[in-house]
């Protein structure tokens, strides 16, 4: 083989191979009929245990393998069987691994061949030209037409030719084909030329990379045959993978890594349970694993755990075990422990009453409407009078009697006009009842004095009933 062979998965003429020359064509048969044993070995040995391999139902022609329905005749996944995978470079054909080839080109053996131009392969694999003959168009020929270029042989355009680009022996490679005479990617991902097929970097699209357990195939990122499986398609990497650490569903603590199949924390954090923690800054576990700042004794999910200690949020203070805006904190107004009444609020650190009302004597009181503080504290308004608009103004009601707003129904002092002033009762003032004077419950009005019937001895028992000498009234008898 020539040394520009090696790895190449094209077939060179055998002008630029003299030595290949001499091989004759029963011995090409022969490394034909090795390469399909090779297939067929290979087939095996991936493991083509049969036909099917699960219950999924599928359609004609057709065969169920890792839960999809395939052709087996086509499938470079399952090339034959469930399971056997073609090589890299392969593709599947009558269900056997061929050489995979570019368009133009046709597998011949393990190599593809351009039956157009390849004298050793002249119009179909095997057909060998003689050596003072040239390959045109699939046929052998005593010299190339005017039109294409003699690159040894073979009669080529230039143009188009992958393996003679532009020139003889400008070979394209594999990730590339001719177009106008230069060579260009089949696939790009950005400025580099891929086979979006078999790159583990771009499988099947730009950008698509496979993990490190994994590799392209067709286009598909499978586990390689030496991987762990951790699950139907799962091979994670049980070095690095922090779910599957050592071993399958080996997880790691939260926010912990797995390093040479070992789980660790990063570093500045520590193992708290299932969890890898910032003893400095995590309220969780502030100082130590386990210390909680939102539990006892703070009970503030609002707290916060700095240098290792529970803390107050930015703004906060804490006061007792509770953290407070002292600018607000109707607990807490201005200083720890400074409370403001039930009817103030706390603002810019200074209880304060709402918008217009005023503080009176313990609490805030609307001195606009206030009958005790109208107008100011302690202004208080008489019984005939209400606040309105911080000014004491009689009732509908009442009646202005020298200045002042009375009640006439009320008022023992007017009772029932200006000037009517009820006599005094038994023990106390007249006493007005809807304008008329009356005597408390003991008395009885007696010429227009209230006297107590059961007591007194010019009225015992009744008005003008005074009791003889000697004798004293007792419960309005005398006695």
């Amino acid at each position: 083989m020539c040394a520009h062979d090696v790895g190449c998965p094209f077939v060179r003429q055998k002008r630029d191979c003299p030595e290949a020359r001499l091989e004759l064509k029963p011995t090409r048969i022969l490394k034909r009929i090795l390469g399909s044993v090779f297939v067929i070995l290979f087939g095996v040995a991936a493991g083509c245990g049969g036909r099917g391999d699960d219950s999924t139902t599928c359609g004609t022609d057709q065969t169920a393998c890792e839960g999809e329905c395939v052709s087996l005749d086509s499938n470079a996944l399952h090339c034959g069987a469930c399971g056997a995978r073609c090589a890299s470079g392969q593709s599947c054909k009558n269900g056997a691994c061929r050489v995979a080839c570019k368009a133009g080109f046709e597998a011949c053996g393990d190599a593809c061949a351009d039956l157009s131009s390849d004298p050793s392969n002249c119009g179909g694999c095997g057909h060998d030209c003689d050596p003072q003959t040239h390959c045109a168009l699939g046929k052998c020929v005593a010299a190339c037409p005017s039109n294409l270029a003699d690159c040894g042989g073979a009669c080529v355009d230039p143009g188009i030719n992958p393996l003679h680009c532009g020139k003889c022996g400008n070979d394209c490679g594999p990730l590339k084909t001719c177009v106008g005479g230069s060579c260009e990617c089949v696939t790009s991902c950005g400025s580099e030329c891929v086979d979006a097929q078999s790159d583990a970097k771009h499988c099947g699209k730009c950008g698509n990379a496979c993990a490190a357990t994994e590799e392209c195939v067709f286009g598909e990122c499978k586990c390689k045959a030496d991987s762990q499986l951790c699950g139907p398609g799962a091979c994670p990497d049980l070095q690095t993978d922090p779910d599957h650490c050592g071993a399958c569903g080996e997880k790691c603590p939260q926010n912990g890594v797995c390093v040479d199949g070992k789980c660790e924390c990063v570093k500045g954090q520590a193992a708290c349970g299932d969890t890898c923690a910032t003893l400095s800054t995590d309220p969780k576990n502030c100082g130590s694993c386990g210390t909680n700042c939102a539990a006892a004794p703070y009970y503030d999910s609002s707290m916060l755990c700095l240098d290792g200690k529970c803390a107050c949020s930015p703004g906060k203070t804490l006061c007792g075990i509770k953290c407070v805006f002292l600018d607000s904190s109707t607990e807490h107004c201005g200083s720890c422990g400074a409370g403001c009444p039930s009817t103030m609020s706390c603002s810019a650190g200074k209880c304060a009453c709402p918008t217009g009302l005023k503080y009176c004597d313990g609490s805030c009181r609307d001195v606009q409407s206030d009958d005790k503080n109208c107008g100011g504290c302690g202004v208080v308004c008489a019984s005939a009078e209400s606040c309105n608009s911080g000014k004491c103004e009689c009732h509908s009601s009442a009646t202005v009697c020298d200045g002042k707003c009375v009640d006439l129904w009320t008022d023992a002092k007017n009772c029932g006009g200006c000037g009517v002033v009820c006599p005094p009762t038994i023990g106390a003032n007249g006493f007005c009842d809807k304008g008329t004077c009356t005597c408390s419950f003991l008395g009885l009005l007696c010429n227009g004095v209230c006297i107590n019937p059961k007591t007194s001895n010019d009225h015992c028992g009744g008005c003008n009933q005074p009791c003889p000498p000697g004798l004293t009234c007792t419960f309005g008898i005398c006695q």
